[in-house]
């Protein structure tokens, strides 16, 4: 197939290596800027929408600032192009329906790229929690920290979309991973209340903090803590039941459970890369064989977590005092 990239940021960089490890597809990367030439993969690049016409892609990998994200989805599937669309969806829900309606009507396939639905850690508590065998949680916990300069090393974070509202940044949004597999583990996130601020010097003008207070479908309870400035770096949830306790760290991809009678560490195989190349495989799977493919996200997904992270940005703007 015929694939256009656009955005070669490091999470573009990241996917077109596996496209061109792993697969044999003819890959375009489509630049913005036509000063900008030549690329470090060798993928040949276009630099118009004429261009993009001529060539006529299978799929698109939009992996650009996330403001940018809707306009492209949108040129893309009016071309009749499959989406595979680096998280979160959008940073605000203009034309959100306008995308959904075209995907629709073409049959096209939509996938938001939340790579931690195949990590090893997620796809271990999705089995246990699906087993059942501890009934309803009483409380769920989950941490989610790191020191946003470290990300990128060599390169000036205040540059990156992640420090900069207009960009689509913040850590609501960045971390909206965290809000993609709680829904996914444990259903749609409700009555929501929560608090954001910048409170250091991480980014430019968005948000470094927010905690958010929850209940889940199941009326079970949680709380979010999302921060871009600590230098633990911390991906965790605590899942509190009557008899036990368990800890899945997704930093050292590990399960701790906590009982009465002592703890049981759970070491789970694998590497970072593999959910990107298992999420790559999931994708293919999915615009080959469709609906006969086995789903772990939908639209309906998609629109659920996205209108749950627009809900928190909305709570944390009331809470602050901003103007919407």
């Amino acid at each position: 197939m015929k694939i256009i990239i656009f955005g070669l940021g490091s999470i573009g960089r990241r996917h077109a290596r596996l496209l061109k490890d792993k697969y044999s597809h003819d890959l375009y990367a489509f630049r913005s800027d036509p000063n900008t030439k030549g690329n470090e993969l060798g993928i040949k690049e276009i630099f118009s929408l004429d261009e993009l016409d001529s060539i006529q892609p299978d799929i698109a990998f939009i992996t650009n600032p996330t403001s940018e994200h809707i306009e492209t989805a949108i040129e893309c599937a009016k071309r009749g192009m499959h989406l595979f669309l680096e998280k979160p969806l959008s940073n605000a829900d203009i034309r959100i329906n306008e995308l959904i309606d075209i995907v629709n009507k073409k049959k096209l396939k939509l996938y938001v790229a939340y790579c931690l639905r195949h990590n090893h850690v997620i796809k271990w508590l999705k089995e246990y929690l699906e087993k059942n065998k501890q009934g309803k949680p009483i409380h769920i916990t989950c941490h989610a920290s790191s020191y946003l300069p470290n990300w990128r090393p060599g390169s000036d974070h205040l540059k990156q979309y992640s420090s900069n509202l207009k960009l689509g940044g913040g850590v609501i949004l960045d971390y909206s991973h965290e809000i993609d597999y709680l829904t996914y583990l444990f259903g749609s996130i409700n009555d929501i209340k929560s608090h954001s601020a910048r409170a250091g010097n991480v980014t430019v003008d968005t948000e470094d903090f927010a905690d958010i207070l929850c209940t889940f479908n199941n009326n079970t309870y949680g709380n979010i803590h999302l921060d871009f400035f600590s230098r633990l770096n911390r991906r965790e949830i605590i899942i509190d039941y009557e008899d036990i306790t368990i800890i899945a760290d997704i930093i050292n991809n590990q399960v701790q459970i906590i009982s009465d009678e002592g703890s049981n560490i759970k070491k789970l195989p694998g590497v970072k890369e593999d959910m990107y190349l298992e999420q790559l495989q999931y994708f293919f799977k999915f615009v080959d064989k469709g609906s006969e493919a086995q789903r772990t996200q939908t639209i309906e997904d998609i629109l659920n977590v996205f209108s749950t992270i627009m809900k928190i940005i909305k709570q944390t703007k009331q809470s602050s005092g901003e103007k919407e």
